[in-house]
């Protein structure tokens, strides 16, 4: 009876901590504090936003796209790792904007995750040794928008999404954290910068200075609307490529730094040029071409050096 009771808990600890790392390894965290903190600051952002169901798509998403790895005989450590659920999850936020809690919603849902759970390894092997990163998310993401799943994707409106205000700088320097899991919401963004203060320190100083530095430019720039600047839609980007550019630093100390500056900055500035002559939302796409072309950059570097 004992090693029964051993082995249940042993197994449950374990779907607990894959499913936390679902959320964690969105900011590329490998951490299940982490991953808790982000979940829950999912949670609290959908109810302020009056739409509890983008939580519960979300949840259903790291739990069923670990599933499927599983089924499909992917590697267990990457399974466990959270490697396999947090494309899930950002889609599964994306779809409880959208989509109604109906059949066809969770169908949409369902259908989205095994889609993206197929076509990683296909990405990863064309991609040849760089990260997928969220890539699958933004693929999936844009055909929801798109005619293959017709829907629209502006954000559903509600107390979260009413409380941007104008220039408010401590509300756009949160709220970058929390757009990262695309809601405007400030106590979620504290939540976010407490699951990687539970990652590391230097982490989070480095996240919370791109975030500051990118909300101070915002406001310089006229053109840009400071509702979306508080709702931390000029930061979010900045912030994932600081953390990528923490996450994949070479050995140089110098390239490090001259490289992952200029990869922060190309973060924050695609949003600002190109955001408004795309007919789909950026979403992480600037993160993902960010750091694609640092770790390039890096790998250049690297073989000039020998």
């Amino acid at each position: 009876m004992y090693e029964v009771c051993v082995t249940f808990y042993m197994r449950v600890k374990q779907v607990i901590t894959t499913f936390s790392k679902g959320y964690s390894q969105v900011l590329l965290q490998n951490n299940v504090v982490s991953g808790l903190f982000f979940f829950l600051a999912t949670g609290i952002a959908s109810f302020n936003m009056g739409h509890p169901e983008i939580l519960y798509f979300s949840a259903i998403s790291a739990a069923l796209s670990p599933f499927f790895a599983w089924c499909l005989r992917y590697p267990d450590e990457e399974i466990n790792e959270g490697i396999w659920g947090y494309n899930a999850v950002l889609y599964g936020i994306a779809c409880g904007m959208v989509v109604p809690v109906s059949v066809s919603g969770i169908t949409v849902l369902i259908v989205g995750i095994l889609g993206i759970v197929l076509f990683t390894p296909l990405l990863s092997s064309v991609l040849r040794g760089l990260p997928v990163l969220t890539a699958p998310f933004i693929i999936a993401t844009w055909l929801l928008h798109s005619g293959i799943m017709p829907h629209d994707m502006s954000v559903p409106s509600g107390e979260g999404a009413g409380s941007v205000l104008l220039k408010n700088y401590p509300v756009a320097f949160s709220g970058n954290f929390m757009e990262i899991f695309m809601f405007p919401d400030a106590v979620g963004g504290i939540l976010v910068m407490l699951g990687l203060l539970a990652g590391s320190r230097k982490l989070l100083m480095i996240t919370v200075v791109a975030s500051f530095l990118s909300v101070v430019v915002s406001f310089c720039i006229p053109e840009l609307s400071p509702d979306k600047i508080s709702a931390g839609l000029y930061g979010y980007n900045a912030i994932l490529t600081a953390v990528a550019v923490y996450a994949f630093a070479g050995d140089n100390q110098f390239d490090n730094i001259f490289l992952g500056c200029g990869a922060i900055i190309l973060a924050f500035i695609i949003p600002v040029l190109i955001g408004p002559l795309i007919p789909v939302p950026l979403l992480t796409s600037p993160f993902v071409i960010s750091t694609w072309l640092y770790i390039l950059a890096q790998r250049r570097c690297m073989s000039s050096h020998i």
